[in-house]
């Protein structure tokens, strides 16, 4: 979504948007809500205005949700792998709020509800693929729906979506979440309770033991995978400036979910 609420991008069809899908872990989980017009005109929640611009839910014609899920059925399928990935980055970051990231460690399987994100691409003076393609970020140039991870200022890893078509270095960096299951290990992990367990990208980071040795991997296979989901209805949108960065900080490149509780900042 680019600045002053309009995009020239190219739509996400409905195909491309499963519906009627259940969790593997029974939890209720919303819709991908990404039909993107060539201009559509969003709407303003009421008295809602958060950071540089305002919370925003598409109308009906330019929005379209799966349904919600209650209690999983025995032969219910696991949510698909998202098919948006190849969109430009900054409608890609705002599609991947909702999905999930499930991670299985032992045997252990931990999944959070992805709620904050931020795009970077090669266009962009504050991503790493700015000056172009290096050993550490040769990753972002691959194939969308790869994981890319950093370790950032000796403290924190930081994992990104890697989107975008081969070759353009983009990718989503994922800053915040909301656990679905396993919500007593990532606590152990994280070693302390409440929001703060997930709301920040290196606070994820440890929540779902990722680090450098997941830098290229495969989203659509174990031990990490990426599942399809989106917006619950009610909820909407809150674009703004990143966090944490010296360079092109004016681009509104900082998506999240209005009013969640997991999300690093307001």
């Amino acid at each position: 979504m680019s600045r002053g609420g309009e995009t020239g991008y190219p739509s996400i069809s409905p195909e491309r948007c499963p519906s009627g899908l259940r969790s593997a872990t029974g939890n209720r989980v919303g819709g991908i809500s990404r039909l993107v017009g060539s201009n559509p005109t969003l709407s303003v929640a009421a008295g809602s205005r958060v950071g540089d611009a305002p919370a925003r839910a598409a109308p009906a014609d330019t929005m379209a949700r799966m349904s919600t899920v209650g209690q999983p059925e025995p032969d219910a399928p696991r949510l698909p792998f998202p098919a948006f990935l190849t969109e430009p980055v900054e409608l890609v970051a705002e599609a991947l709020l909702g999905c999930l990231l499930e991670r299985t460690v032992d045997g252990q399987a931990t999944t959070v509800r992805i709620v904050e994100t931020e795009a970077y691409d090669q266009d962009d003076a504050a991503s790493h693929a700015f000056r172009g393609k290096t050993a550490r970020n040769e990753v972002m140039f691959g194939e969308s729906g790869h994981l890319y991870v950093y370790f950032s200022y000796g403290l924190h890893h930081c994992c990104n979506v890697v989107t975008g078509r081969s070759g353009h270095g983009s990718g989503v960096l994922i800053r915040a979440a909301e656990p679905v299951e396993g919500l007593e290990l990532i606590e152990r992990r994280r070693g302390l309770e409440g929001v703060n367990v997930t709301n920040g990208p290196g606070k994820l980071c440890q929540a779902l033991a990722i680090d450098r040795d997941l830098n290229g991997h495969d989203l659509r296979r174990e031990p990490l995978r990426l599942l399809a989901g989106g917006l619950e209805p009610g909820e909407t949108v809150t674009r703004t400036t990143r966090v944490g960065i010296s360079k092109a900080v004016e681009r509104q490149r900082r998506y999240y979910v209005t009013g969640s509780r997991h999300v690093s900042r307001r």
